[in-house]
């Protein structure tokens, strides 16, 4: 029998199955994901508005990439709304023309899908690695990334703030690696899911970069995780590429609704963001009352030195239904557990979890 015409290399990826464990009733410190509720008002405008209409009828995205396109202060035709941020890297990937190179230059670690997509379409990851700082965030090599552009080079991939390292780009550096792409023809992704925590965007320059585009994600602010709703950004070429791979419909109503809702109600994301921030400066003066490292980040996460108890202090919270890693993939920080940082009356398991290590 003659084989059937399916694209070798696929057959050799592994990809982990999700498992049957549910991590809902936990406190999840694992996934960057929101904890703690909306407003009463916005759940029941939303739910009351959600019939079975809602549910027959097909999507009806355009009042969103018209909110898009007034917020961030560009043309429709810059955005396609994706499954997720998710969604947007791998539209980036579809739209490189890999007969020109096949190498994509990227962060490592960084975002575990970029590596799965290099795999699934078959090119080359040029990984840029972090130094061990000690009691500080690693430190990039910028200089390092710049030199790894060639005419290899079809994608540049950065997170911006970066996951797992927590780590920012600041604009110059984003600047000369954009000009360095641009050079030998090259696309530049941004993936800024955790935006709504540092504040940072280069969404203001896709209009001046050709080459440019960002990713933008709905489930860290916004805590539309379950929802699977982001978009990219992008102009010229590249954004009417984008948009001629878009599926018959993009997202969901139910996503389309929360999401429209949520952006008229900008202040609900705006409290989560300073309830972070306020989590963020109470878990650090714990630690710097106990002599425990503590390194803030750019995003939704933190991480604390927790030593030669950090074994003791995974099993407890695995015990106690507190989902937790430990690790930045990074050697120098196996000692370190990244804490995805939730409200602060959230946190007190956490905090009798540690307590109740020991020393």
């Amino acid at each position: 029998m003659t084989s059937i015409r399916v694209k070798p290399h696929l057959g050799a990826i592994e990809r982990p199955r999700a498992g049957v464990d549910s991590r809902l009733q936990s406190l999840r410190l694992d996934k960057n994901e929101r904890m703690g509720g909306y407003s009463r008002e916005l759940l029941d405008s939303v739910l009351k508005s959600i019939s079975a209409e809602t549910l027959n009828v097909y999507p009806e995205p355009e009042p969103i990439y018209r909110r898009l396109a007034a917020e961030h202060n560009l043309p429709i035709e810059s955005f396609l709304l994706t499954h997720g941020a998710d969604g947007a890297i791998r539209t980036t990937f579809e739209i490189c023309d890999w007969s020109r190179g096949n190498e994509v230059v990227c962060l490592d670690p960084t975002f575990a899908m970029v590596g799965v997509y290099c795999d699934i379409f078959n090119v080359q990851p040029v990984l840029i690695g972090y130094e061990f700082r000690g009691n500080a965030l690693p430190a990039l090599d910028v200089e390092a990334m710049i030199r790894a552009i060639s005419p290899s080079t079809s994608l540049v991939i950065l997170a911006n703030p970066n996951s797992p390292t927590g780590t920012l780009i600041e604009q110059p550096d984003l600047e000369r690696v954009i000009a360095a792409a641009g050079e030998v023809g090259a696309l530049v992704l941004i993936d800024e899911t955790y935006y709504d925590f540092s504040g940072f965007t280069m969404a203001s320059r896709v209009a001046a970069h050709d080459n440019l585009l960002i990713a933008r994600s709905l489930s860290k602010g916004m805590g539309l995780a379950g929802l699977r709703i982001g978009y990219l950004i992008a102009a010229g070429s590249a954004a009417r590429a984008a948009f001629a791979l878009k599926p018959m419909y993009e997202v969901n109503n139910v996503a389309l609704q929360f999401a429209l809702a949520l952006m008229d109600r900008s202040e609900e994301i705006e409290s989560y963001a300073a309830a972070i921030k306020g989590s963020q400066s109470s878990l650090s003066d714990y630690c710097r009352a106990r002599g425990i490292g503590f390194l803030p980040t750019g995003a939704n996460f933190c991480y604390i030195h927790t030593g030669a108890r950090t074994e003791a202090i995974l099993q407890l919270c695995q015990e106690r239904r507190i989902l937790i890693r430990a690790g930045m993939g990074i050697r120098g920080y196996e000692q370190w557990l990244r804490v995805s940082l939730v409200p602060e009356e959230e946190l007190k398991p956490f905090f009798d979890a540690l307590e109740g290590a020991g020393d």
